[in-house]
């Protein structure tokens, strides 16, 4: 950009505090996690949270548990726009699934994403609703923590295993939760999405079961670890913590090219906003 030059910028401001990547070894590191669930080898649970890529076609990960010294590892997040999860133990994979439809993040809001171990194999979520799946590999659908027994590194925002990080994620993460020991249910799963809250409308008992099977949870608001696994953040890279991330920040920050620049933003009244920056020298 040169000094005079407009960028007009049509968003909205759908904000949550998020783990902000850039794409390149950024990530939040949780190893603790990783070493903890693999000594309780948990064969059900759940991995989710909200995500906001900065492609909308983009391969990321959201959340991984590997084994820093072999290829072996359990990752969730997104390839090519689809949901896409895998467990690979000792370099041999035991399930690769994929949404059967790429998810549509076209509004540039934060959508929820979840993996659920029933025991018998991975139910991907996008926004509280089951999604159809397409499975590339059928070695053993059932692997879980219980499969990958020299896990010891943990990463949201990357693929961290066998001393290697790939599949940086590009964007916002935010409320990264993980369940051990528990088949959550699709009305709980559709209450995380809609209320951040799997108990809501359950039984007491169940809410007793959820609440302890509740093993890391990350607002991301912070680095602090709220549920009972107690792995606080490690930030590596570039990686901060945004506590109002959403479109138009990511978009005026893509956008703002010079100390000189000046923006104005006016509201549409529906929600979204345009944004003008006029660049300066």
């Amino acid at each position: 950009m040169t000094a005079g030059d407009v960028s007009v910028l049509v968003t909205n401001n759908h904000f949550k505090p998020a783990l902000v990547c850039d794409g390149t070894d950024d990530y939040g590191a949780v190893n603790a996690s990783t070493v903890g669930l693999v000594a309780l080898a948990p064969t059900t649970g759940a991995i989710m949270g909200w995500i906001k890529p900065l492609s909308k076609t983009g391969t990321y990960c959201m959340f991984s548990a590997g084994d820093n010294n072999v290829v072996e590892h359990l990752h969730f997040g997104i390839e090519s726009g689809k949901l896409h999860g895998e467990c690979k133990v000792a370099t041999v994979m035991q399930w690769d699934i994929d949404s059967t439809d790429a998810m549509d993040f076209s509004d540039n809001k934060w959508h929820h994403i979840a993996c659920v171990m029933n025991g018998t194999r991975p139910v991907f979520y996008f926004d509280g609703f089951a999604v159809a799946m397409t499975d590339t590999t059928t070695t053993d659908l059932t692997a879980w923590y219980d499969s990958i027994t020299g896990g010891d590194h943990g990463a949201i925002g990357i693929l961290d295993m066998n001393a290697t990080t790939t599949l940086d994620f590009d964007g916002g993460i935010s409320k990264v939760k993980i369940f051990q020991g528990i088949t959550l249910s699709a009305s709980e799963i559709y209450n995380e999405f809609a209320n951040g809250n799997a108990n809501y409308e359950s039984a007491d008992a169940r809410k007793v079961l959820i609440d302890g099977a509740l093993y890391n949870s990350w607002v991301c608001d912070d680095l602090t670890d709220d549920g009972v696994g107690a792995d606080n953040m490690t930030l590596t890279g570039n990686a901060i913590n945004d506590l109002f991330y959403s479109d138009m920040v990511q978009k005026v920050n893509n956008a703002y090219t010079h100390a000189a620049d000046i923006y104005t933003m006016v509201s549409n009244g529906d929600g979204g906003y345009t944004v003008m920056i006029v660049h300066g020298a």
